[in-house]
């Protein structure tokens, strides 16, 4: 088995494993008792041919991108939602109807397989991408990112090693991501990093989903914290960082290595 596949063997195995055990662990620690039928979980599923899970139970297949599912009448108690998209990493949360009556959720997948170029040192375009990558500053408190709809402000505080979000749209509209496990805020702290964190951008047209290299890999991680706080390998090198300078293309170095990703 060559190490690329390794790798990605690795990864997917990792990625179950994760979301197996804080999922568990989220039944555990839930309050179970006392249960009504008065909750309901609606998801948007982007990719066509997706299965979704309910507790489990294969429920349905997706027809149509952007697809709306919503289970009504359901125990108030912990349930589990799985999104399968063919050919990408799986999707899973667990939600405890007994505190949030009726989560509005989006999930999103990357292909195990993606789209890359190397970009040789013989390249016309070699130094210039080089030169892009290597330029492209983290977001701080005084230069942050927003998402391409206004709503949200993206950072990395270099200090404490750690990525925040904060709600800069219409304060009565504050999305369930910023209101993990039920308590809102308008700021989260995404991630905090054992190791220095290199590059951070959106995840392509969403708010909810960003990109973030750090160690070894470049991983998709979405802002919603509550467990798990799936995350979904795009690239596994030697200490790569990246610059996007469209949705859904990455310039990556990594290494001596420039390669060119779509994901």
């Amino acid at each position: 088995m060559s190490m690329k596949r390794r790798q990605r063997t690795y990864a997917i195995g990792l990625v179950v494993l994760v979301v197996i055990a804080a999922g568990s662990l989220y039944y555990k620690n839930a309050h179970l008792s006392g249960a009504q039928k008065n909750g309901s979980i609606t998801i948007t599923v982007p990719e066509r041919g997706s299965g979704v899970f309910l507790d489990n139970k294969h429920k349905t297949v997706t027809t149509k991108a952007d697809q709306e599912v919503t289970f009504k009448k359901l125990d108030d108690k912990v349930h589990s939602i799985l999104v399968d998209t063919p050919g990408a990493y799986p999707w899973y949360k667990a939600f405890d109807l007994s505190k949030d009556k009726s989560p509005a959720l989006t999930s999103y997948a990357v292909a195990t397989t993606l789209s890359k170029i190397e970009i040789l040192t013989s390249d016309p375009k070699y130094q210039s991408v080089k030169t892009v990558v290597e330029k492209a500053a983290l977001p701080s408190i005084t230069s942050k990112k927003r998402s391409a709809n206004g709503n949200v402000d993206l950072w990395v505080d270099a200090a404490t090693n750690s990525i925040h979000a904060e709600w800069i749209g219409d304060p009565g509209t504050l999305p369930r991501f910023f209101c993990p496990l039920g308590t809102c805020s308008p700021h989260l702290v995404i991630l905090n990093g054992k190791t220095p964190i290199r590059s951070v951008d959106f995840f392509k047209n969403r708010e909810d989903v960003i990109i973030v290299a750090i160690d070894n890999s470049i991983s998709a991680l979405e802002l919603d914290i509550s467990p798990p706080q799936n995350f979904q390998p795009i690239f596994l090198g030697t200490a790569p960082r990246f610059d996007q300078p469209e949705n859904g293309i990455l310039f990556i170095e990594s290494g001596a290595t420039l390669s060119v990703v779509r994901y």
